[in-house]
């Protein structure tokens, strides 16, 4: 079996399946393939924003600029196409009806974000993925979709290293409802001696609360996260309402071995959860201090969410399926 991986056109999105690149059986497809100064209609044409209010008209009209299209394929070949939640946002019904017709095609979605969020913008290209995984386990039951616990791609990163980190708290995010509890946190830590470095966007100018290392709404380059992250000791989350999941920054908290300080009780129930690297607070004034200390960190992370281990879930997928 021949995979296709299409990736979010985020550098964030590609960093997670980046490790699929070593992978003889898969192939990386490239963004859409068009001028920079066009990408922003295109943009705007597929926005979620706007389709899930209404599904807006005429998307065949970018059909030809879908690396799909200009993908050699062998009719004699069958192939698995796995879509992230983003990146099926950019395709059309009738297009991905019309390639399944030309081509022995199974179609893959794996859901990184909340499907509360994402599922009126990709409601019409659901009925047509063969299969749906999705990394939070409350809406896996809720949609009847398959449950895998999340996918990442460790990336190497330079930089100081963990002994010699300064003591520093580290948040990056946009504020969805939560900026006066970042803030709570934020001041609780720099009273109590920790160095903390805030990146929140989505502030309007009236809502801002100046703190010294509060930054607000610049958006960091996924390498300009990592190098912050490698810098600090400690990572800071705050989840919304609408996630239950494994989260990005606790992935960055195993696969960089950095103390964790999160809002998300469901983090107690996987294996790596470890009470000494991991501080799991409901109210602010409960986070213990103790925590924040020089203690040397080690997950001892061997890769297991690696999307190297979802290609072979799928495959093992196919094994049984041959044997009934």
């Amino acid at each position: 079996m021949k995979y296709i991986m299409i990736p979010p056109h985020s550098d964030y999105g590609k960093a997670m399946w980046s490790d699929l690149k070593k992978q003889e059986n898969v192939v990386m497809l490239d963004d859409v393939n068009m001028n920079k100064a066009i990408y922003p209609i295109f943009h705007l044409h597929f926005s979620f924003r706007l389709n899930k209010y209404i599904n807006l008209p005429f998307k065949f009209l970018w059909n030809n600029i879908y690396p799909l299209t200009h993908f050699e394929f062998n009719k004699n070949e069958k192939y698995t196409i796995i879509f992230t939640d983003v990146s099926l946002c950019n395709y059309n019904q009738a297009y991905l009806i019309k390639m399944k017709q030309k081509f022995k095609l199974r179609y893959i979605l794996m859901i990184v974000n909340s499907m509360n969020r994402m599922r009126h913008a990709i409601k019409e290209e659901i009925p047509l993925m063969d299969e749906i995984f999705t990394f939070d386990k409350r809406e896996a039951i809720q949609y009847n979709y398959q449950y895998y616990p999340a996918i990442y791609s460790k990336q190497k990163i330079g930089g100081i290293e963990k002994e010699t980190a300064p003591k520093t708290a580290f948040f990056v995010g946009v504020s969805k409802g939560r900026l006066i509890k970042l803030v709570e946190i934020y001041d609780k830590l720099t009273q109590n001696g920790i160095k903390c470095i805030f990146y929140i966007c989505g502030v309007k100018n009236n809502e801002k609360i100046k703190r010294k290392n509060i930054i607000y709404n610049e958006w960091l380059k996924y390498n300009e996260v990592l190098n912050k992250i490698q810098q600090s000791s400690y990572i800071v989350e705050v989840m919304d309402q609408n996630n239950s999941g494994v989260t990005l920054r606790t992935l960055e908290a195993l696969c960089y071995n950095k103390k964790l300080l999160t809002n998300n009780c469901k983090v107690s129930g996987y294996n790596f959860y470890n009470k000494k690297y991991i501080q799991i607070f409901n109210d602010i004034q409960d986070i213990k201090m103790d925590f924040f200390n020089e203690q040397k960190v080690d997950f001892g992370y061997k890769n297991e969410y690696s999307p190297v281990n979802f290609i072979k879930y799928l495959d093992n997928e196919k094994i049984t399926e041959k044997k009934k």
